[in-house]
């Protein structure tokens, strides 16, 4: 009798874990049927762009499982020669991550419409406004061409963050963030808050305007230069990672080294050759 109720147990066991097992392989074909409405929009678009772009070449989309806004739309593919802007829907939970070239000149619309879009490679290039939208951020490729953001109707966004690639261009944000390796040519900034870490680089082309409302916070490990080096540094709220930290929007430091004195000794210290105007 034992025998025989092991035998049903095991039985039983075998049935849950083929379930289990069933459910885990069908759960991202559902959430994928789920979506497919809005990929369908999104292919239905790059399709028609493909078709009237004016250059040469074609983008294609294609979809990432991940989880929240960690899900993607990744762009690829290639148009050279675009007299057309590309607009992309927004769509909630899902972020476009851009590895496509795309390169051409409009109108004076943005070569890129899009609410929040991701740069991991390939490159986007115009001479005009290269990318409008509420959150903008390059971790590879290359963008040439200027970024403006704004707010949305809450409030939120207007975000540009540049953690890896190149970039040249004017940028206009409310929030403007550079850290690891990137390498940014300004050749005009506007925003309201500026942070500077890691080793980034920031160059200011000849006679770039510079418009900061309120602070501009910069890690002694970073390289600023160009021609209106001096002037961003010397507004700056300078800070060495051994003498202080970051919280939110403020960098925190002990009294002294927040003094005048300690942050002319910065200047010259880390940033002799900005201050020494080359």
């Amino acid at each position: 009798m034992e025998e025989v109720a092991m035998k049903t147990v095991k039985r039983v066991l075998c049935v849950v874990l083929a379930l289990a097992l069933g459910l885990a392989m069908f759960a991202p074909a559902v959430a994928g049927e789920e979506l497919d409405p809005r990929i369908a929009e999104v292919q239905a678009i790059i399709e028609e762009y493909n078709a009237t772009h004016g250059g040469t070449g074609a983008l294609s989309v294609s979809y990432e499982l991940r989880r929240g806004y960690d899900s993607a739309l990744v762009i690829t593919g290639e148009v050279t020669g675009a007299t057309k802007s590309l607009e992309l829907p927004e769509i909630q939970y899902v972020r476009y991550d851009w590895k496509a070239t795309l390169t051409g000149e409009t109108s004076g619309e943005a070569l890129l419409i899009v609410r929040r879009v991701s740069f991991t490679g390939g490159e986007l290039k115009t001479s005009g406004l290269a990318v409008e939208g509420i959150y903008v951020s390059i971790n590879g490729g290359t963008v040439a061409g200027d970024i403006r953001t704004i707010r949305d109707v809450d409030g939120h966004g207007g975000n540009v963050e540049i953690y890896e690639g190149a970039f040249i261009g004017a940028i206009v944000c409310s929030i403007f963030g550079l850290s690891g390796n990137a390498v940014v040519n300004v050749t005009a900034l506007s925003a309201e808050i500026v942070r500077i870490q890691d080793k980034a680089h920031l160059h200011f082309m000849e006679n770039a305007a510079v418009n900061i409302l309120y602070e501009t916070y910069i890690e002694t490990k970073a390289k600023i230069t160009g021609s209106g080096a001096r002037a961003f540094i010397k507004d700056a709220v300078l800070y060495h990672n051994a003498f202080s930290y970051m919280s939110g929007d403020a960098i925190i430091y002990s009294s002294f080294w927040y003094s005048s004195v300690a942050q002319f000794v910065f200047r010259w210290i880390f940033f002799p050759q900005a201050m020494l105007g080359f």
